[in-house]
């Protein structure tokens, strides 16, 4: 062949073979090309474009919350809780921390207005006991260890009901009202070590009789707690200058010593009423003392420790006229007064005045303070009935506070 031919066949192999596809490996397509990635400002602005669209924009709707009748709360550590109405009409349980109640009303039970006064304890979010007097010496004891979901119902024909204390499941206490008269007020109390299901009578006052083994006939008693079946405390008021209405019971309740707070000021020279016994555990109890200037406004109160079971007391601060207050540890406390707040983390030495934040057509009516962090508070929009209120929550001693749903499940 010409040396030429065969040269210019050579080059024309060459240039065919420079057109031939690459071979495409298993993980490849025809697609899987490189493409110019596309301007970030433009690929932003698209994105803006994508979420800003009618079809997807996310309007927040208000939630509005309806006002309940809860009242006065009990909720626990664990979420578990009770809560019953001003008139103590029905009986409420939680197991969320408040967000949802449900009815456990004991069948049984009838309203206040039908028969006489009701009183309850709830000891967790488990056991509770409601107490309805039905005549002048009987009642009918609720007991409940399920959340309410059945009742035990005990009948009594020999004490009509009075405040309810248990130190646990089984000790209990009760201080029963016999009747009022002459700035006098005749009580019993009883011990049941069966969860309510039977009771002793270990003292009642007989109006025949001087013998008062040591509780004044005289004066309105206002609070009970027992902190065991041997040891109970009693707080009231009498209209004496200088006398502190406080006794203690080392005996189940047959005999009494009055008990004094080193160190309460101007203890000679005002009226002394006891508002208010929270035990804060066994043997702490603090006690909040109102003082008046004698047939004046109250001026102050007053709070006194004990840590040995109410054998002895000492002050500890007082605050402008308080309403009402609760404790949940040693250490942490909340009280309402004149519409303002005050807070102690250092058990009651001290307080520094809170700002929940409520709107102005709400009024403060109850205080749950759980421990050191978990603060429950009930604000009501008719001061009258109290049946218009709202549930609000704060998890950081009352600094800040968030409403809760609490809403009632059919």
């Amino acid at each position: 062949m010409n040396k030429r031919i065969f040269l210019v066949i050579l080059m024309l192999s060459f240039m065919l073979s420079g057109c031939v596809q690459p071979t495409l490996t298993p993980t490849q397509s025809p697609t899987d090309t490189e493409q110019p990635l596309p301007d970030k400002t433009e690929q932003t602005a698209a994105s803006k474009t994508e979420q800003s669209s009618p079809e997807e924009t996310v309007v927040s709707v208000p939630v509005v919350l309806e006002p309940s009748p809860l009242y006065k709360t009990s909720i626990f550590e664990d979420g578990g809780g009770w809560a019953i109405p001003f008139d103590h009409s029905a009986v409420y349980n939680t197991t969320d921390f408040g967000v949802h109640w449900a009815e456990v009303s004991p069948s049984d039970l009838k309203s206040s207005n039908e028969f006489g006064p009701m009183y309850s304890e709830f000891l967790d979010g488990e056991h509770g006991w409601i107490c309805q007097t039905t005549g002048e010496a009987s009642s009918n004891l609720f007991t409940t260890s399920d959340k309410g979901s059945t009742w035990t119902q005990a009948s009594f024909d020999y004490f009509p009901c009075g405040q309810l204390s248990f130190a646990n499941e089984a000790e209990g206490g009760m201080l029963s009202d016999l009747g009022v008269a002459a700035g006098s007020q005749y009580v019993s109390v009883s011990i049941t070590n069966d969860g309510g299901q039977t009771w002793q009578q270990t003292f009642t006052h007989e109006p025949a009789s001087l013998d008062d083994r040591g509780l004044p006939s005289s004066g309105i008693k206002s609070d009970f707690v027992l902190l065991n079946n041997n040891i109970a405390l009693v707080g009231g008021s009498v209209p004496i200058s200088g006398s502190l209405y406080l006794y203690r019971t080392q005996t189940k309740g047959d005999s009494w010593s009055q008990a004094g707070c080193s160190g309460l000021p101007d203890a000679d020279e005002f009226e002394l009423t006891v508002v208010d016994l929270d035990r804060v555990g066994v043997p702490d109890v603090i006690v909040s003392v109102r003082s008046y200037p004698f047939d004046g406004e109250p001026i102050n109160t007053n709070f006194c420790l004990t840590t040995d079971a109410g054998a002895t007391w000492k002050y500890l601060s007082s605050l402008p006229d308080i309403e009402f207050s609760d404790f949940g540890s040693l250490t942490t406390g909340l009280a309402y007064g004149n519409g303002k707040f005050y807070l102690t983390q250092d058990g009651a030495k001290s307080w520094q005045e809170i700002d929940p934040g409520l709107d102005s057509t709400e009024t403060a009516v109850w205080l749950n303070v759980v421990n050191d962090d978990l603060v429950y508070l009930t604000t009501t929009l008719d001061p009258v009935t109290l049946e218009q209120n709202l549930l609000y929550k704060s998890e950081n001693a009352g600094i800040d506070w968030e409403i809760v749903p609490a809403s009632i499940d059919e």
